[in-house]
């Protein structure tokens, strides 16, 4: 019976020590991710700096971004051209870290060329960064300090799902006590929508370019469309809102 035992016991301390070993000689390296973003570099005449230069990505990457391998070099070189790319827009400013839509200054931009159109998009990718105070600036930057100032909203000068994308963050870094912060003023930013673009059907209309999508067969840039991508932001907000509201119920 001790032999047994023993017998199982080396079998076991084998097979954790080959297991440990595998997982140790899994976990990728920042080669390539070095040569991708030396590539990049080569390619860009860096006509903007912001607060992480190329010559500091490969640094600010290493340490925030999520590694990835794959046999398709193609999609391998895309996605770390995404991050090469979207380290680029991150911007510092007096009021928080925010993310450009547009590297050089354009005309219907706000604050420090501020646009709310990729907000999702930007916490949607942002949420995977180690360091998550950028995007906690950055959603707190539209709730609270956007508009101020602005001869116009800026806000709600597009479509938004950012309900939505904030709770999808809070599932990657969870944070209760941010929730709990910024609720109220997701609470009164829908109900702003409901006000500004609610018809009597319930369903939310918006003018063509203010979804983000230029001009469509579906409606123009005067009239009330009753598009189904508003609608479809509208109804991911309402059901994050729940969820988040359950939290603290």
């Amino acid at each position: 019976m001790r032999n047994t035992r023993n017998f199982i016991a080396t079998i076991s301390l084998s097979v954790m020590v080959f297991t440990g070993f595998a997982q140790q000689k899994s976990i990728l390296g920042t080669e390539k991710l070095n040569r991708y973003v030396s590539y990049f570099n080569s390619i860009d005449d860096e006509a903007v700096k912001n607060y992480i230069p190329n010559a500091d990505a490969f640094k600010w990457l290493a340490d925030q971004a999520p590694l990835f391998e794959c046999p398709d070099s193609v999609l391998e070189q895309n996605y770390y051209y995404r991050w090469w790319t979207f380290r680029k827009h991150l911007v510092k400013t007096p009021e928080g870290f925010i993310f450009t839509e547009f590297i050089e200054p354009v005309k219907h931009a706000g604050k420090y060329n501020s646009i709310s159109c990729a907000l999702g998009y930007h916490i949607y990718e942002g949420r995977w960064l180690k360091d998550n105070s950028y995007l906690k600036d950055y959603i707190k930057f539209w709730l609270y300090k956007a508009d101020i100032g602005q001869p116009k909203q800026r806000f709600h000068q597009f479509s938004s799902w950012v309900d939505d994308a904030v709770y999808q963050n809070y599932l990657v870094k969870p944070d209760q006590g941010f929730l709990k912060e910024i609720l109220p003023a997701l609470d009164e930013d829908y109900a702003k929508w409901e006000t500004q673009r609610q018809l009597k059907n319930g369903l939310f209309w918006q003018h063509d370019v203010k979804d983000g999508m230029e001009e469509s067969v579906s409606g123009s840039r005067k009239d009330q469309n009753q598009r189904p991508t508003i609608n479809s932001y509208m109804y991911g907000n309402a059901v994050a809102l729940a969820k988040i509201a359950e939290m603290f119920s």
